[in-house]
């Protein structure tokens, strides 16, 4: 199923990303007209995130349960229109919702966290698009599905479906941009990152003694080596589904 481009990276200063989203005299931004915030402002987004992380972490010394601290403290998501399509404000924060609507449903958590802990920031310009940056922490604990690419395929789906409706476009009649920087380079990057997060998953249940499941995520390596991206990403859901968040 063809869907829009979404792209998905991981970020370890919150503080940094936001100020980056909203900083209309940087760089990147010199074709950007308009910097709009459609969910929560940068300074509620930081603060909401800020002192979650930090009570997580008093809880893990009270527990007295070790491991070192998030490094991934935010993913950030990048959803791309279709070139030519203009949509005002009012359309990119009706889709936004849809896809959050659709999102916490998918993560099992209630909107209002999800929307508490999220931040949107719509870009205005030719190439247009809108970032939505979701915290690692929901809920008062760490969650791993956030930060796995199944979401990323979840929330292509959910965005292409509320485009469709909410801009009249028409997904089968979409071609992506072949010079687009999401090419082949942006998909080899991607299943590198996989692949590394399955490195951390093998190494986190050796130190378990979960043998069973060190040999199960070995043969999810195993796929992603040899090119098989689609069985590899099936173990990792299931993989996913059986830990709790």
């Amino acid at each position: 199923m063809k869907n829009y481009i979404v792209k998905m990276k991981s970020s370890s200063n919150i503080v940094n990303l936001a100020n980056y989203l909203m900083d209309k005299n940087h760089k990147n931004h010199k074709d950007t007209k308009k910097i709009i915030e459609l969910t929560n402002t940068k300074e509620e987004f930081i603060k909401a995130n800020l002192e979650e992380e930090a009570e997580l972490e008093i809880k893990k010394q009270i527990a007295r349960k070790g491991g070192r601290p998030t490094k991934e403290k935010a993913i950030s998501f990048t959803l791309n229109f279709p070139k030519k399509y203009n949509p005002s404000e009012e359309q990119v924060a009706k889709i936004n919702n849809s896809v959050l609507e659709d999102l916490a449903k998918y993560l099992n958590i209630e909107l209002s966290e999800l929307t508490r802990k999220s931040y949107a920031v719509q870009h205005v310009q030719d190439n247009e698009h809108y970032h939505l940056l979701v915290s690692t922490i929901l809920n008062g604990k760490k969650n791993r599905i956030i930060r796995s690419r199944s979401a990323l395929t979840f929330i292509k789906k959910s965005f292409t479906l509320h485009t469709d409706k909410i801009l009249n476009t028409n997904i089968e009649e979409y071609t992506p941009d072949t010079n687009n920087s999401y090419d082949k380079k942006e998909i080899l990057i991607a299943e590198k990152q996989t692949m590394t997060a399955l490195k951390q998953m093998i190494k986190y249940e050796k130190s378990q003694k979960n043998e069973k499941t060190v040999k199960f995520l070995q043969g999810a390596l195993i796929d992603l080596e040899k090119g098989q991206t689609n069985k590899a990403t099936k173990k990792i859901k299931k993989y996913q589904g059986s830990i709790k968040v």
